[in-house]
């Protein structure tokens, strides 16, 4: 399971690979929930804990699109791991920098929540099992 946190220095072009994180990724084929946030601290820990709890096997990854609150730390606090961005990106750029990582670690499943609790997190599973 991921572990390790990422602080990307500079933004890297999307083209190269993203850093392997020092603990490891998710097994091949496992599940991955792609959750991009900027700035929500309130409502992050809340959404990473309900996305666990619909899919315990899951590794939850939060991209943090350059938050200046405390949004990286409550999700981590809340059990995520965290990819962040140097600035904000934009929401574009953040899911494709979760959905790259999803791919170069050969994920089975890949689900995106949002951060501000717009999509119900216990439908996870639901969407799992149909899949």
């Amino acid at each position: 399971m991921l572990r390790a946190r990422y602080d990307a220095p500079t933004m890297a072009a999307m083209r190269d690979p993203l850093p392997v994180p020092a603990r490891g990724a998710a097994p091949d084929g496992g599940t991955l929930v792609v959750i991009p946030a900027l700035n929500e601290a309130a409502s992050i820990g809340s959404v990473v804990a309900a996305a666990r709890a619909a899919l315990p096997a899951a590794v939850v990854l939060v991209i943090d699109d350059g938050s200046t609150d405390e949004t990286a730390s409550a999700a981590a606090a809340a059990g995520a791991e965290i990819l962040r961005l140097p600035f904000n990106c934009g929401i574009g750029a953040a899911v494709q920098a979760g959905l790259r990582f999803a791919i170069e670690h050969r994920a089975g499943l890949i689900a995106r929540l949002d951060a501000d609790g717009q999509h119900n997190p216990a439908d996870l599973g639901t969407l799992a099992a149909t899949i």
